[in-house]
């Protein structure tokens, strides 16, 4: 895409700013490998969620899946492949289609699976990116994009969850039957595709709906037919789990959630009041994207909105989910060939790109500020008034 002059975002200055950014995160990376117990013997535990991730795929191969939705179970898991490191503080809240996603980790060595596990999932993500949207730039801002090297830190799924969404969103319009497939593979993180079946429903998408149910289905019938019933009874008895883990005053947990209900919960007030807030904002965010939706909005800017929602509309979203950005972003970059591009478009643009990094930030120091809630938030309402905006330019134009 060309941008046009006049801009102080430049195909130049993404690349520029992209290859520095990558550079400062590779060094950062590199040196809390270097200092971990991977290479030291009582070195700093690091990629904790993917030792979930590995422990839990052990008990997945031993046939005893159904243990992971028991934390001190998972905790033993993780000390036996991982030096003995025993951190705790967690529980296993995926359904049991995850189970058959990790299921190969069990056969390889921790440091092997981590980098196939990290380097398949980062390639669908990258690959996603980079497919909407051609272009040395993206390559660049995508390496340099600070939610990228947050997952790798972390050791989690942003990658696959955001991969999925992205190939799914690249391939609803022409092939909604594969589109679909993706978003079933999706519903691994059933609480950030809330807002997915609406969409769907609202663009009469029902090959894709249709196609997506059937994906579930099918896991869902593989997981019975390997794990037995009992893991989906075991999972939906971990939702009082999740809840407390809600509720809980710990700053040390809480911070690393970007939702509206854990700002409420960390400012002080009570769970209520903090579930009172988290609704306002989803019916606030279910508004919007219904009108997006029902709007003569480009597809692009559509996506784009639909993203942005996902990450507002639920109050379990952690700092690594913020890999969705970048499918966000490139959709508007997509969207902005069918209308004008404002500097706020830009500021926006900037500070989500920024956003990952900023969010760990406060983390790390327990800063109680509303970055995450704020830019997304904000960004969502301005992207979803590009119809008023273009209207707008196009009279500049004829005047």
């Amino acid at each position: 895409m060309r941008i046009p002059s006049g801009n102080f975002i430049t195909v130049q200055r993404v690349c520029l700013y992209g290859a520095a950014m990558a550079l400062f995160f590779g060094i950062v990376y590199g040196i809390a490998v270097r200092e971990s117990f991977w290479v030291v013997a009582k070195g700093k535990f690091l990629f904790l969620d993917f030792g979930i991730f590995w422990g839990v795929s052990h008990l997945v191969e031993q046939g005893q899946a159904v243990l992971a939705y028991q934390s001190s179970v998972i905790s033993q898991s993780i000390a036996a492949g991982f030096m003995g490191q025993r951190p705790g503080g967690f529980g296993w809240f995926y359904p049991p289609t995850f189970f058959l996603l990790i299921w190969p980790l069990a056969y390889l060595k921790p440091p092997l699976a981590y980098m196939v596990f990290m380097g398949a999932t980062g390639s669908l993500y990258v690959a996603a990116i980079v497919k909407t949207l051609p272009g040395r730039a993206t390559w660049w801002g995508i390496l340099g994009f600070s939610g990228l090297w947050l997952n790798l830190i972390v050791g989690q799924n942003g990658f696959l969850s955001a991969g999925l969404l992205g190939w799914a969103l690249y391939f609803l319009k022409p092939r909604p039957v594969l589109s679909g497939v993706f978003l079933g593979l999706l519903t691994f993180k059933p609480h950030l595709g809330i807002l997915i079946p609406v969409a769907l429903v609202l663009d009469r998408q029902w090959r894709c709906l249709i196609s997506a149910t059937a994906t579930f289905v099918i896991l869902s019938g593989l997981t019975v037919v390997f794990f037995g019933g009992g893991v989906w009874e075991a999972w939906l008895g971990n939702f009082a789990l999740v809840r407390q883990n809600l509720a809980q005053p710990d700053p040390t947990f809480l911070v690393k959630l970007t939702s509206v209900f854990v700002l409420v919960r960390l400012l002080g007030f009570s769970e209520v009041l903090a579930y009172a807030s988290q609704w306002v904002c989803s019916l606030v965010v279910l508004s919007v994207v219904w009108r997006v939706w029902r709007s003569s909005l480009s597809r692009e800017c559509k996506y784009a909105c639909l993203v942005l929602a996902a990450l507002l509309v639920t109050p379990y979203v952690f700092e690594y989910d913020l890999t969705w950005i970048a499918v966000a972003g490139v959709w508007w970059v997509r969207s902005c060939e069918h209308r004008r591009i404002t500097v706020m478009d830009q500021v926006l643009a900037v500070l989500l790109w920024l956003l990952p990094g900023l969010v760990y930030l406060t983390s790390l120091t327990h800063w109680v500020i509303p970055v995450a809630q704020s830019v997304l938030f904000v960004t969502l309402l301005h992207w979803s008034r590009a119809d008023s905006r273009l209207v707008s330019w196009k009279r500049r134009v004829r005047a």
